[in-house]
């Protein structure tokens, strides 16, 4: 049985709310009332249900867009208390804070995992966020994808990077094609001198 109770103010008022709980328990959308707020529940999920099913920098990366996009504004209310409205309106003032089209749409993401989850144990009636849409590139904004180097560019590199802490980097990044993961993960272990090769066995990642 799910137990839970509503307040009315008048007898006809509770009369009222009773139809509609029986409406919505005949429906199999009664929730229980509960008294988390968001902030409280999303942590519990990313240290309870997130920390054994994600990689550490994707865990990291979920508690840095919750903390410093979402719980500034929406953290503090009760789970049942977010609306649509609610959430379009945070949308709203991220766009207005400056931030980019990507990172609007990645805390999107991560605050509705935390409500598809919170609407799967019974505890909202209906997930909020995904009755909103994704932000679209406003014109002019610029994105995080870049063309790369020709080859006047690439040599003009090299030459600047010759005999400085980045020689060796941009080497390897050039002319074999790695990334500055792979490039910081390696160790001496990973080159072979004699038959000239190089092994990629990890790579290091930025938590933050």
């Amino acid at each position: 049985r799910k137990r839970t109770q509503r307040t009315a103010h008048s007898y006809s008022a509770a009369l009222q709310l009773q139809r509609e709980m029986l409406s919505l328990a005949l429906k199999g959308d009664l929730v229980q009332k509960n008294g988390e707020t968001l902030q409280e529940y999303s942590v519990w999920w990313l240290q309870t249900v997130k920390s054994h099913r994600v990689k550490a920098s994707t865990l990291t990366d979920y508690e840095d867009r919750l903390r410093r996009n979402v719980f500034g504004s929406l953290g503090r209310k009760k789970l049942q208390d977010i609306t649509v409205r609610d959430v379009e309106t945070w949308l709203h003032q991220l766009r207005l804070a400056g931030l980019a089209t990507r990172s609007i749409n990645g805390s999107r993401q991560v605050l509705g995992a935390v409500l598809k989850h919170a609407h799967r144990q019974g505890l909202i009636q209906r997930n909020p966020v995904e009755m909103t849409d994704r932000a679209t590139l406003q014109p002019g904004e610029a994105t995080s994808a870049h063309n790369p180097w020709n080859k006047e560019e690439a040599k003009r590199v090299i030459n600047i990077s010759v005999d400085t802490e980045f020689d060796l980097f941009i080497h390897l990044a050039l002319f074999l094609g790695l990334r500055r993961g792979e490039i910081l993960g390696l160790r001496w272990e990973d080159l072979n001198f004699q038959s000239e090769t190089l092994a990629i066995n990890r790579t290091l990642k930025e938590l933050r």
